[in-house]
């Protein structure tokens, strides 16, 4: 069960709420998902609401508890958690939600539950779930962001398509379809993060899925903290890979690749909230996701 934190559900007024949803693991490259919505959330100054007990859902020899010291010298033990976070809107739009936290290994209808039960309590009417797959993709170039939706009519506004993509699925997958069942319509925004580099922290996948956020809910974030880390990223893995000539070999393949392919991306710093909310195909998810499985040794 969710346990409450800082609000009442009972007390808040039903709200049209967005839930804005991001889970680390199999499902967020390069903490990309994850970093985004953390983002969203501080620049909203959300309150914590709630958070679902880690004892039902997690095996804690997988994903295990940490131990830090904290600024008063006292050792200090945080589990695993997921956690809400709640805007209320300051005017007649819609309240945020948020739900970031890591993936679970145990129960997921069970937890699934949990989560739309957490969503009715604060009148939940749209989902728009974050996440990031790891690609064949150059960190020199645009960040690919892939949209699709459930919903016919959302689909049709946003140019978006339903994914075609067959296999495996993570737990967004497993919520999404717990919320198209109860008919509430969701958004699933990916971002493409180099596989070579999918370990490493990408606050430029990150920045993509907040202006693509910020597109979709028709609201303003500051992300000048992130497009700094972005750059500072790049010019990172730049310098990694100018000891290799073997990797800047294959990057450049890469780069030839995409070029071929004429598939073109709004730069990261054009995109502006005057633009259309449009995205690749919903084909692209699954040939990503294929990918993914592949350098995961799950596909042969």
């Amino acid at each position: 069960m969710a346990e409450e934190r800082s609000a009442d559900p009972e007390e808040h007024p039903v709200r049209n709420t967005t839930l804005i949803m991001a889970f680390q693991g199999w499902s967020d490259a390069g903490d990309a998902a994850s970093m985004a919505v953390n983002h969203i959330r501080r620049q909203t100054r959300a309150k914590r609401v709630e958070t679902i007990d880690s004892d039902d859902y997690f095996d804690f020899t997988v994903v295990r508890p940490v131990v830090h010291i904290d600024e008063t010298g006292v050792r200090r033990l945080t589990w695993p958690e997921t956690r809400f976070y709640l805007t209320p809107s300051e005017d007649e739009g819609s309240d945020l939600l948020y739900c970031v936290g890591i993936e679970p290994q145990l129960r997921w209808k069970s937890f699934a539950r949990t989560i739309l039960d957490t969503a009715e309590s604060y009148g939940v009417s749209k989902v728009v779930s974050l996440g990031a797959l790891a690609s064949e993709v150059s960190h020199n170039r645009h960040v690919r962001v892939i949209g699709t939706t459930s919903d016919t009519a959302l689909g049709g506004s946003l140019n978006m398509q339903p994914s075609r993509y067959e296999g495996p699925t993570g737990i967004l997958g497993v919520l999404q379809g717990a919320f198209q069942n109860q008919q509430i319509p969701s958004v699933s925004l990916w971002a493409n993060v180099p596989h070579y580099v999918a370990q490493t922290p990408s606050p430029k996948a990150a920045l993509a899925l907040v202006r693509r956020v910020s597109l979709l809910l028709e609201r303003t974030f500051d992300t000048t903290t992130l497009e700094n880390a972005a750059k500072d990223y790049v010019h990172q893995i730049d310098e990694l890979v100018s000891a290799d000539d073997e990797i800047r070999s294959y990057i450049e393949q890469i780069e030839s690749q995409e070029d071929d392919d004429e598939v073109t991306f709004p730069p990261e710093d054009e995109i502006s909230s005057a633009e259309p909310l449009t995205m690749t195909s919903g084909d692209e998810l699954a040939s990503e996701a294929e990918f993914f499985l592949r350098q995961q040794g799950r596909l042969e």
